[in-house]
């Protein structure tokens, strides 16, 4: 009987922190945003333990910081939070990328392929279909890195998640910025089917550098991402100059 009231209590906290955690990486719970916990509590229908269990799991995450009047402030965005997040994300993602690309079935770089041909033709249906590209556009990524192995691909799920909490707050959606990801997709897609590791790399390290540059600038920030250079440098020698490129260009 206990065990049943655990597994109650512990999907009740699963189903908290989902929806909350949706509702911040996606914008709509708005960064700075303070929430107060009885408040909330009524408006989720939910009962405060397993809404304190899943505010204690999202300040582990960095997205909320603990208030007075056991009330929370959802994390305000920060240059220095965004280069950290892509710093960490090219170094696991290049070094999954390659432990993944000789790994891939032909069923699989199909899969990827279908991916895209997905993110094509929603972007074709106007904003409401660039709105529904981000369940095919995790797919992609999380496909190239796939064979890593379940921690560092879970690492890499959890960094995609929080730089596309930036993305949806600051990243450019217009025609030109649509047409650039789609290039550097293709670019990626390209590599893989090549199987050329190296292609790979720059390739990757390109689409992200150009994400986070193009997020900094929005921000105000300092777009010479002195960490994010040092990420490249390590993992990916070959792409250091593709990186320094981009900064000269955004300089």
């Amino acid at each position: 009987m206990n065990s049943s009231a655990d597994s109650d209590s512990s999907d009740a906290v699963a189903t908290v922190h989902k929806l909350l955690r949706d509702q911040i990486l996606s914008g709509g719970l708005a960064p700075g945003k303070r929430v107060a916990q009885a408040e909330l509590a009524r408006e989720m229908g939910v009962g405060r333990t397993p809404l304190r269990e899943a505010f204690r799991m999202l300040q582990s995450e960095g997205l909320i910081s603990a208030e007075p009047n056991r009330s929370v402030r959802v994390t305000e965005l920060s240059t220095s939070d965004l280069e950290e997040l892509y710093a960490s994300r090219v170094a696991l993602e290049l070094m999954a990328a390659r432990i993944t690309l000789p790994r891939l079935s032909i069923t699989e770089v199909a899969e990827l392929q279908g991916y895209l041909a997905q993110i094509d033709h929603l972007v074709q249906l106007g904003d409401v279909g660039v709105a529904l590209c981000d369940v095919p556009h995790r797919a992609f990524h999380l496909g190239v890195i796939k064979h890593a192995g379940p921690r560092i691909t879970g690492m890499i799920s959890e960094l995609f998640d929080l730089t596309e909490r930036y993305r949806h707050s600051h990243h450019g959606g217009g025609p030109d910025d649509i047409r650039q990801r789609r290039a550097e997709h293709q670019a990626i897609m390209a590599a893989v089917i090549r199987g050329d590791a190296v292609e790979l790399a720059i390739a990757l390290a390109r689409h992200h550098v150009g994400a986070a540059l193009l997020i900094t600038s929005t921000l105000g920030g300092d777009t010479r991402l002195a960490k994010l250079r040092i990420a490249v440098q390590s993992i990916a020698p070959e792409a250091l100059a593709e990186f320094d490129t981009l900064i000269a260009e955004a300089a």
